[in-house]
């Protein structure tokens, strides 16, 4: 069995930015980034039904700490900027209609500036198992190297520690799994950042 030392615990800062879209749009993010000196690789992290909540800002966090620089870019940002919607009925039912006036095109062009943002500093979509099947197949054929993994009676959302549907233990193995994915592959490849601006806060 192949261990791996885990990854430094890094202080970080966070901090909101702006970019342009193909389109010619302003969208905003959230960033948190290590505050130390140095490069890092960069993560686009997909934003909720709710938008760039307090639990997408979480995820960011916690990879900053372990090293990366992580983006959560508003994909709402033509209809309802910045939204941070409540984790309840009426939140669900305005997110579903906010996701309903996304088009793929916008969604395309939206993750590329935010790749695009990160390019020298440094999803969530339930997926029906026929195209994890097909994803699955599709990445063997290219010789990817991936896991696909399940968890048999976790809810969608089981991540997010602020929704009913939270599942520790489905939670904690996924982090886990993460976190070794991004030390493993992410080491001294991808995007990187070398911090050059004040942040908003500090952690």
């Amino acid at each position: 069995m192949t261990t791996r030392p885990s990854p430094a615990s890094h202080r970080i800062l966070t901090e909101s930015v702006e970019m342009t879209v193909a389109d010619g749009s302003r969208m905003g993010g959230f960033l948190a980034r290590p505050a130390d000196p140095g490069r890092f690789p960069g993560v686009v992290v997909a934003m909720e039904l709710f938008g760039v909540s307090a639990h997408v800002r979480d995820v960011c966090e916690r990879l900053a700490v372990d090293g990366h620089v992580a983006l959560a870019p508003d994909l709402y940002h033509r209809d309802a900027s910045m939204v941070e919607l409540p984790h309840d009925a009426a939140g669900r039912e305005r997110g579903f209609e906010l996701l309903h006036r996304m088009t793929r095109d916008h969604a395309v062009d939206d993750v590329r500036a935010a790749v695009g943002h990160l390019r020298t500093r440094g999803c969530a979509r339930v997926v029906p198992p026929g195209h994890r099947r097909a994803i699955a197949d599709a990445l063997g054929a290219a010789a990817v190297r991936h896991e696909i993994v399940e968890y048999p009676g976790a809810g969608h959302g089981f991540l997010c520690d602020r929704r009913d549907t939270f599942d520790a233990a489905a939670a904690g193995d996924a982090w886990r799994r993460v976190r070794e994915l991004l030390a493993a592959e992410l080491v001294e490849q991808g995007p990187a950042h070398s911090p050059d601006g004040g942040p908003e806060r500090s952690r």
